[in-house]
């Protein structure tokens, strides 16, 4: 549809309807105008696309906390380190403290 609008001017039906062709420098820069919208349209869908599906997301949006790890990643229940600690605990000999 929009192709037939913008070639209408240019066909024989244009004399009949009215119309005049429009100026080369305006059709330039329809063209232009419409190939810079679309690619900055997709460019930012695409960033905004990235940003909402992430594979990092956690329970804070994907936004990464210390060490560049989630915030499920880094947040630990209080008893469970302390059991984690013991397990990887160096056993101490007998007679020395």
């Amino acid at each position: 549809m929009v192709l037939a609008g913008v070639l209408l001017p240019f066909s024989p039906l244009a004399s009949l309807l009215g119309f005049v062709p429009w100026p080369a420098g305006f059709l330039i820069f329809l063209v232009l105008a419409t190939v810079g919208y679309l690619s900055i349209v997709e460019f930012v869908k695409r960033r905004l696309a990235r940003a909402l599906i992430s594979p990092r997301r956690g329970t804070n949006g994907g936004h990464l906390g210390r060490r560049g790890k989630t915030r499920r990643e880094t947040t630990i229940a209080p008893r469970s380190r302390r059991i984690r600690e013991a397990q990887t605990a160096k056993p101490v000999a007998a007679g020395r403290a």
